[in-house]
């Protein structure tokens, strides 16, 4: 699946046409499922990006208690996010949530999330520990250890067994990678290919010489494992059945 992520850039966001070209020019390219992470964006364009190859919205609530989630996500509607991935499964999205831990979260809310997830049933679950990032107003915060991330993640195999959980790479590469799935990933994300100037999220890696990171790379490691990847069938079968 080509993954789309461009969180909340001005460039789509407030120009929705050139985004929805955008998604027209990928599907054309390449013919596969594809992924959009552009935040919250209205009914009609949501709709006209499905009609023109969007499959699956990754629209992340980061928290579903009320008060952290002000304290995240400053000005933005809580309610708004949640209707936006109703009413996107709604018109035939496969949808995707996820939340944070290691950012003022304690277990009462890591329960308040886990239940709200439960609640609204999306079709991918995810949880990632927080990264400080420079420049903003949480950037000396002390990040924590992903154990909190793997027990979470765990619980959501046990909540939702027939879902779909992703090992991220941008955390900790492909050795986070191992962990992610050993714990209960199902589905393995920010792959970048060889030779590409395309970035993920976090990327700790950036600065490293070998990020190991693209397809190969993730499958020689998968077949280290014991495991195999699985067909572009059987991923189209997924979506279809969701």
């Amino acid at each position: 699946m080509v993954d789309l992520t461009m969180g909340e850039d001005p460039y789509f966001h407030d120009r929705p046409d050139r985004f929805i070209d955008f998604v027209k020019t990928v599907k054309s390219e390449l013919d596969l499922p594809i992924m959009i992470s552009p935040g919250v964006m209205d009914n009609e364009v949501l709709k006209e990006l499905n009609d023109n190859g969007a499959n699956f919205l990754a629209l992340y609530q980061e928290t579903h208690d009320r008060n952290l989630y002000k304290k995240l996500r400053v000005g933005q509607s809580f309610d708004d996010r949640v209707n936006t991935r109703k009413f996107a499964k709604s018109i035939g999205y496969r949808v995707e949530d996820g939340i944070l831990t290691g950012v003022g979260d304690d277990v009462e809310s890591t329960i308040i999330s886990l239940r709200g997830m439960e609640e609204a049933s999306p079709d991918m679950v995810r949880i990632m520990t927080f990264v400080p990032q420079e420049g903003t107003p949480l950037e000396d915060t002390v990040q924590r250890s992903n154990v909190s991330e793997l027990k979470i993640l765990a619980i959501l195999r046990l909540m939702f067994p027939d879902r779909l959980i992703p090992a991220s790479l941008d955390l900790e590469g492909i050795d986070g990678m191992v962990q992610r799935l050993n714990a209960g990933a199902n589905v393995i994300t920010s792959i970048i290919p060889s030779n590409c100037s395309l970035e993920g999220v976090v990327n700790y890696d950036r600065d490293l010489k070998e990020r190991n990171r693209d397809p190969k790379s993730v499958v020689k490691r998968l077949r280290k494992m014991g495991m195999e990847p699985a067909s572009q069938s059987d991923f189209n079968r997924i979506i279809e059945v969701a």
